[in-house]
């Protein structure tokens, strides 16, 4: 007999003759004893098989309802027109039966219409209240939902996105700027939880609704300590050096060398904290940023990272001699591992203790940040620094400092022939790398070379560097559980950052990229792709804790006024936070990861090309195993084709084979390239399995088909097997 799991909840309603005679929620208990509401009343029901509760459902209601097939119902009293009716909760158990298809469109708010300064109607259409489901196979586009991007400039209507509470891990810092009406700035609770440096208030006293998580450099708190009558005139002088020329500070910049004076900088920097013109509703995390700087020694990275450690210590501990708990982002030293993995995707061959022979070398030990970076690759990561003591503690988050540089107008990454079909040599499609005028989110803009292979490289490259860091962290361990961690690693936390905008590649000039000089000054201020930016929204949230913006500071402005700035992104960050929120009990579960692939393997940055690893080939597909109400669950957190042409939709078809037990075949749909999510049970006593067991096939952009495990380690299927009938 299909029955609920134990607690179980759900809202009911009894009706007699049409009238409801009682209401409440209830705690499902097995089929024979009792179910107890929240009030704690005791009220008798029976068990009943599915057939048994339709028929007795049919007799008792105007219309028969729709039984879920895997669950019982519970049913009293079905003579002289009593009836019940069960109204399934999601609130107390992530996989409790919910109505419809996930989608509650109830949601509204109200703004008086607007336009921007150009006359663009500032967009005010709501996203759907997102609800949990549970279903024998996945949505086709899972969660996904339409969400027009705001074309309007300087608008960001944060209450586009309903009210949703990200998981209590989830730490959303705002980075745009303030506007003029409080009632435009309630972006708390509308995917962010934080506001940054960035949001400039030009009173005395910071909005005290709104919590803070600060980046700066803060040289003048170097110089108020220089001034404290404390420091020896040794450590003043090295304050001053460190401060720079008044009155801005500007010029240069030498390290500070010894710890005694880095903890006298840090109380001025926790003092500032505390002023009126910053605390807001308080400073909860900061992060020091001083990339601008001169050596004293040979070794200017030790020197950098030692600085950071210090002070970053010593703040932590001037807040915590008032009882205050302060954490730092660490966006200083932010990766974990290598930056940029796509100069180091080329296989080690090397063996021994220090060495991953056979991977990838940014996996490898001598690719950890030297921060953080252990002894073997058994136990990569160290607190033998400040910075690695603090991230070992919990006190500071390390993780992937690398974000979304480029954009898209939409048009394919590849060049095509006449008849519209991709341009193939070698066996590969041609990447363009023509220049051309766009529009995005109703800017006008420049897309050039970058934009295409630069763009898929570095985006993948972030996907590699998250996972990377969820294997350092187990201890090296190859698809290690969700709880897995290394000795010591226990409270480690990730980091990412994004920006509002994109960035132009450090070191490059015009020439080297076809640009004019007025192009080349757009390239730290286009818009960001709203595709590309939700599926990094997505993975940022289901990969990171700490979630970092950034963007040049903007003063107070009216909504719409002219700023020269498109600001659709923030909407869609927050849509992406919105959509990956929806599979929170993922966190507080332990559960089993799927990854077909190393994301960054033998793209010919510096090794030989492997044209199975061509992007073309390989969309971003990750996901997990997990056991919810006794069932087993499959979860794609991850789906995604970046590079795919916006009007081609790929199918994928997915299974699991455990030793010749099958699953039915499952499929959704990669549209464009928008990114999917979603879940579904498999059916009653599945038995467990692993990532190997789990079958993906789909064709390639040039219509080759191709099937994956779901374990990176397994040899190339070469004979495709045939998916059973789809559920």
């Amino acid at each position: 007999m299909a029955t609920l799991n134990i607690f179980t909840k759900f809202r009911y309603q009894a009706y007699h003759n049409d009238t409801v005679v009682e209401s409440g929620t209830m705690y499902y208990v097995p089929p024979g004893t009792e179910l107890i509401d929240c009030d704690g009343i005791v009220a008798l029901f029976t068990g009943l098989t599915v057939a048994q509760a339709k028929s007795l459902l049919a007799q008792c209601s105007k219309t028969a309802p729709t039984i879920p097939t895997s669950y019982t119902v519970i049913v009293r009293d079905c003579a002289n027109n009593d009836q019940i009716e069960v109204i399934w909760d999601n609130s107390g158990d992530p996989y409790a039966v919910t109505t419809g298809d996930g989608f509650d469109n109830s949601y509204t708010f109200t703004r008086a219409a607007a336009t921007d300064y150009k006359g663009t109607p500032i967009l005010l259409t709501p996203a759907p209240i997102l609800n949990a489901v549970t279903q024998s196979k996945p949505r086709l586009t899972g969660n996904w939902y339409s969400f027009v991007p705001q074309s309007a400039q300087n608008a960001v209507i944060f209450k586009r996105i309903p009210p949703f509470t990200p998981h209590s891990s989830k730490i959303l810092i705002f980075p745009g700027g303030l506007y003029t009406t409080d009632a435009d700035n309630g972006f708390v609770g509308h995917g962010w939880t934080h506001g940054s440096e960035s949001m400039k208030f030009p009173l005395d006293t910071y909005p005290t609704n709104i919590k803070r998580a600060i980046e700066s450099a803060n040289y003048q708190a170097a110089y108020q300590a220089a001034n404290d009558s404390s420091a020896t005139s040794a450590q003043k002088a090295k304050l001053l050096a460190w401060a720079g020329p008044l009155p801005a500070f500007e010029g240069n910049h030498l390290f500070i060398d010894d710890e005694a004076s880095c903890q006298l900088y840090g109380k001025y920097w926790w003092q500032s904290f505390k002023q009126t013109d910053q605390k807001g509703a308080g400073v909860e995390y900061f992060s020091v940023n001083h990339e601008v700087y001169i050596g004293r020694t040979d070794n200017p990275t030790l020197e950098w990272y030692r600085q950071v450690g210090w002070l970053t210590k010593a703040i932590i501990n001037w807040a915590a001699l008032e009882g205050v708990t302060l954490k730092s982002g660490m966006t200083d030293w932010g990766n974990l591992s290598q930056r940029a993995p796509y100069f180091f995707d080329d296989i080690d061959n090397e063996s021994g203790p220090t060495h991953l022979t056979g991977y990838p070398k940014y996996m490898g030990l001598g690719w950890v940040e030297e921060p953080y970076r252990g002894a073997t690759q058994a136990a990569p990561i160290a607190g033998n620094t400040d910075c690695g003591a603090l991230v070992l503690a919990g006190k500071a988050f390390v993780g992937v400092g690398r974000y979304l540089q480029h954009t898209s107008d939409g048009q394919s990454l590849f060049e095509k022939n006449s008849d519209g079909t991709l341009k193939v040599v070698s066996g590969n499609p041609v990447w363009r790398t023509d220049k051309r005028s766009a529009t995005v989110t109703g800017q006008d803009t420049v897309i050039y070379k970058d934009d295409n292979f630069l763009a898929m490289i570095k985006r993948y490259g972030i996907e590699a560097s998250h996972y990377a860091n969820y294997f350092l962290r187990a201890g090296s361990v190859h698809l290690a559980a969700s709880n897995v961690r290394g000795t010591g690693y226990e409270n480690i936390r990730f980091s990412s950052q994004f920006r509002l905008d994109t960035e132009v590649q450090s070191g490059l000039t015009p020439e080297e990229i076809g640009l004019t000089g007025e192009e080349f000054s757009m390239l730290n201020s286009r818009p960001l792709y709203p595709n590309w930016v939700e599926d990094y929204a997505m993975s940022m949230y289901y990969n990171s804790d700490y979630i970092r913006g950034w963007m040049e500071s903007q003063p107070q402005s009216a909504i719409g006024s002219n700023a020269q700035k498109a600001r659709a992104s923030a909407e869609i960050y927050a849509k992406g936070f919105h959509r990956a929120a929806n599979f929170d009990w993922l966190i507080d579960t332990t559960y089993k990861p799927i990854e077909p692939k190393l994301w960054l393997k033998k793209q010919g940055i510096v090794s030989t090309p492997d044209d199975d690893e061509h992007f073309a080939r390989k969309p971003i597909i990750r996901g997990a195993i997990a056991t919810a109400s006794g069932r087993r669950v499959l979860v794609i957190k991850q789906g995604v084709w970046p590079c795919q042409d916006e009007d081609r939709t790929t199918t994928v078809t997915i299974w699991v084979n455990k030793s010749g037990t099958l699953s039915p075949g499952y499929q959704f749909k990669l549209v464009g390239r928008q990114p999917f999510a979603e879940q579904w049970q498999l059916p009653v006593d599945f038995p467990d399995f692993d990532a190997t067991d789990v079958r993906i096939q789909f064709h390639s952009l040039l219509d080759e088909l191709i099937t994956w495990t779901g374990d990176y380690r397994d040899a190339k299927i070469t004979s495709h097997p045939t998916p059973p009938a789809l559920a």
